[in-house]
């Protein structure tokens, strides 16, 4: 979603890309009415590297947990996303990197733009 200058949300289509046959569409859950959903790409190796499957049939469970940061500077904003292309997030997105709960000095070398959609659909959860 992103904002105009007189304040009406609309939806923001990120990006398109074709995937191929071995590859996961990973989708999270629509939070916010209006929101496009969160469809993104991943190898499959990196799906098994990072989802475990939960007792209900087509839903899998993040290994890792993020380390979440909101957008502080008022602006939209624009990263190198690790597939290579810009990704971008509103004033409103979030900036997010997965790290290892067992290992919580260790976080990973991705780093992502989610929207306030994305966001709701974490857990949040201190380290203990």
């Amino acid at each position: 979603m992103t904002t105009r200058k007189d304040g009406i949300r609309v939806r923001q289509l990120e990006t398109t890309r074709e995937i191929a046959l071995e590859q996961w569409i990973v989708t999270n859950p629509i939070q916010i009415k209006g929101d496009y959903p969160n469809n993104y790409m991943l190898s499959n190796e990196t799906f098994i590297e990072k989802y475990d499957r939960t007792d209900i049939d087509g839903v899998y469970q993040a290994k890792n947990v993020a380390r979440i940061i909101k957008n502080d500077i008022g602006a939209p904003v624009e990263i190198m996303a690790p597939w290579g292309w810009l990704q971008r997030g509103d004033e409103n997105c979030y900036f997010e990197v997965d790290y290892n709960p067992d290992n919580i000095d260790e976080i990973g070398s991705d780093r992502y733009i989610i929207s306030e959609n994305d966001f709701a659909t974490y857990k949040m959860k201190m380290p203990e």
